[in-house]
């Protein structure tokens, strides 16, 4: 599966706008049909604030939660839609299991 990775400001806010929304206690994750013609592409965002720490300590857990991504379309468990996940400050005490 190819995955694209979303970096400008007008997705993210079009996804977050209009996408439907779901959360636990670590991420927030705004899901949105893609409009993309290939079945087996999405498109992925990932956001973490500066409240979580500094810059290592936020691109760590961007490359986390990429990760468990990358291992979840291996298993086609996801297609054909875009995502803004967005890290909330529980997701650092949590083991990446």
């Amino acid at each position: 599966m190819k995955t694209n990775i979303l970096k400008r400001n007008e997705d993210f806010n079009k996804i977050i706008k209009e996408g439907k929304r779901n959360n636990n206690s670590h991420f927030i994750v705004y899901s949105l049909p893609s409009l993309s013609f290939h079945r087996d592409t999405f498109c992925i965002g990932v956001s973490v604030g500066k409240k979580l720490g500094n810059a290592p300590v936020r691109n760590k857990q961007k490359r986390i939660v990429r990760d468990i991504i990358r291992k979840l379309t291996k298993e086609n468990l996801i297609c054909n839609k875009q995502f803004v996940v967005i890290s909330k400050k529980n997701c650092l005490e949590s083991s990446y299991e």
